[in-house]
């Protein structure tokens, strides 16, 4: 995340709702996890609390389609088994355990 605190960044990277960051943002990410972990739950009132914390039609459709995206990235890496080529990296550092979908690759005929 361009221009973030280290606090910030791993609180993201551990799944959390930052809480050192502005008010609107934690309202997108809110929005973000949200979209991401019951995505059939978003309802107009989301919508219109961004709206309320200064967030414009224009971010919010931009934020739904990088959500989407990232969503659709790894529901293909996952049914295809594909790896991240700096995982055993990270699993080095502890960064992490090895998803069940990482531990033996589909094979499609």
């Amino acid at each position: 995340m361009q221009g973030a605190n280290e606090s910030t960044v791993e609180q993201v990277r551990s799944g959390r709702v930052p809480q050192d960051a502005a008010p609107d943002k934690q309202e997108l990410f809110r929005f973000v996890e949200k979209l991401t972990v019951k995505p059939g739950d978003i309802e107009q009132r989301d919508i219109e609390e961004l709206r309320s914390v200064g967030w414009n039609d224009e971010a919010i459709a931009e934020a739904t389609y990088i959500t989407a995206l990232f969503a659709f990235f790894n529901r293909v890496a996952s049914a295809f088994g594909l790896e991240d080529p700096r995982y055993a990296e990270k699993l080095a550092k502890g960064d992490g355990d090895v998803p069940a979908a990482h531990q033996k690759p589909v094979e499609l005929d």
